[in-house]
């Protein structure tokens, strides 16, 4: 039995996989290493999905790059080298700048619920599905993972405190335009 290739966003989840009979085993591949708290978290989901099937669905997750480079898990889901991603849509921004709009939204949101709303019941899922169907996976769910931290050596507690600083952060569509406001300047490297 073949199933229909799939993707997640956010903490996005590719899957691309073909099925024998009952028992599905599927290879995922995170974008956190082990150790990270994400990564158990994911863990455990995939540990609830073989639980819920009664065993009949098993999903080997593997750490960030033990399988492909982070920036290639949506091509090498597209290619059947893996069945699936876990990984902020924006990792994918080298295949369209358009993921690194979807996958990395800066202050777009007050609260994880916000931007949960925005894909369950505000039409945002099915517009990111269609751009993943586009390259040949399939948006299947979202999660967030909280805000990021923004470690720094002087005091950022408003917008004006920004304004000259350098920051190192990467180079990405959300990074060039918080660059051209003008409020603070950066220097953008991949990380």
């Amino acid at each position: 039995m073949k199933m229909k290739k799939i993707a997640v966003t956010i903490s996005s989840l590719l899957i691309a996989a073909s099925a024998q009979a009952a028992d599905i085993n599927l290879k995922f591949q995170s974008s956190n290493f082990t150790g990270e708290q994400v990564y158990s978290i994911q863990k455990q989901w995939a540990d609830k999905v073989e639980a819920s099937s009664n065993g009949r669905i098993h999903i080997d997750l593997f750490p960030l790059n033990s399988v492909l480079q982070s920036s290639d898990m949506l091509t090498g889901v597209r290619n059947n080298i893996i069945d699936g991603a876990i990984a902020t849509a924006a990792m994918y921004s080298g295949d369209d700048a358009g993921f690194g709009l979807i996958g990395d939204t800066i202050s777009a949101w007050n609260s994880d619920e916000d931007i949960l709303k925005f894909y369950y019941y505000g039409g945002g899922f099915e517009v990111v599905d269609k751009i993943f169907q586009a390259y040949g996976a399939k948006l299947i769910g979202v999660s967030v993972t909280g805000a990021e931290s923004l470690p720094s050596k002087i005091k950022l507690e408003k917008v004006e405190d920004f304004e000259g600083v350098k920051m190192r952060a990467p180079s990405d569509f959300n990074t060039k335009a918080i660059c051209q406001d003008g409020s603070f300047t950066c220097r953008a490297t991949r990380i």
